[in-house]
């Protein structure tokens, strides 16, 4: 009995890798934006869980190709497809229950005794899915912004909302040793920042203003907005504008920190000057771009390093490394 439980121990790990490894080529297929191979790979593991993840990475892939595409009403219809995913797993077992992040601390219990629970790690990949599904609904909201669709962005705003009010009734950011995140700060990020981008492709030449920025983002309170709107600005190669909001959030280092989690000004502050010395479209071979022009990189970093130096206060000095003893010189 001793040799047929450990083969049968065996067959048992060797099928669950198996299928692992079916799961993760569905997932890596689907994010890549191959939804026919995903689902092939997905077929491989009969259980619902597996198939209903890639169903709903394969969405997420598609909205954002139709982003980088500029079909976004195309990529908007997908959200409620998205969603109703989501829930119909969540009812049916193949997600975990958003309730056991309050109820039970993120916790499976193997025994009636707390001491006897481990972390469900099937908490941090609903964490992780409903991320993205925020992420797709920012990026969107900030693409509507800066093409001029205003009713689009009203309905994402909507939708993004709806969404935040059901998340956020869990308290994933609340519950220690959960590493969740607000929808509501997620909605108003990308709320405020599609509301300042709508600003930006209105004002045009003023866009470059400090004074503009500062009467237009004054109520950014996390360095994730501010990212957010750097970001969109980079993408739209807009150097003078995005320096002058890196430099107002660095005015303000007293009220919003220069970074939190994956959001970081110094990253971005690197990226601005990789950006104006060498835009991503000189690297492709074959780039109509026209050469880069020196003379103006060069005036653009120097003011750029100006207002660094001017807005930067102590973050200017580079501190000094001071032994207890004196010298002996």
């Amino acid at each position: 009995f001793g040799g047929a439980r450990q083969d049968l121990n065996q067959r048992l790990a060797r099928r669950r890798a198996e299928q692992l490894q079916h799961v993760h080529l569905a997932r890596l297929f689907a994010q890549m934006g191959y939804p026919e191979a995903a689902a092939r790979q997905a077929r491989h593991v009969p259980v619902a869980s597996a198939r209903m993840r890639c169903e709903i990475d394969c969405r997420l892939s598609v909205a954002h190709l139709g982003i980088d595409r500029g079909r976004l009403e195309e990529a908007a219809a997908r959200l409620p497809e998205i969603e109703d995913l989501l829930h119909r797993a969540i009812e049916c077992g193949a997600l975990v229950d958003p309730w056991n992040i309050l109820g039970f601390g993120g916790q499976f219990s193997l025994f009636p005794a707390i001491e006897n629970s481990i972390y469900d790690h099937r908490i941090d990949e609903l964490i992780d899915l409903m991320e993205d599904l925020f992420g797709l609904y920012g990026r969107l909201e900030k693409e509507a912004a800066v093409r001029g669709k205003t009713e689009l962005q009203a309905r994402l705003s909507e939708g993004m909302q709806a969404a935040a009010q059901w998340w956020d009734q869990f308290a994933s950011s609340e519950v220690g040793g959960v590493n969740g995140f607000s929808g509501r700060q997620a909605w108003e990020s990308a709320d405020q920042v599609a509301t300042a981008l709508a600003a930006w492709h209105e004002a045009a030449g003023a866009a470059g203003d400090i004074g503009f920025w500062r009467e237009h983002v004054e109520r950014f309170q996390s360095p994730k907005a501010f990212t957010l709107l750097v970001e969109s600005l980079l993408e739209n190669r807009d150097p003078v504008a995005s320096m002058a909001l890196l430099t107002y959030w660095l005015s303000r280092t007293d009220e919003v920190p220069l970074a939190e989690s994956d959001y970081s000004f110094y990253a971005l502050a690197v990226r601005w000057m990789d950006d104006v010395w060498w835009p991503p479209d000189a690297e492709d071979e074959g780039s109509d771009e026209e050469p880069v022009d020196a003379e103006r990189c060069w005036s653009l970093s120097k003011k750029f390093l100006d207002n660094l130096e001017a807005n930067a206060d102590d973050y200017w000095q580079v501190p000094r490394f001071e032994l207890d003893a004196p010298s002996s010189e």
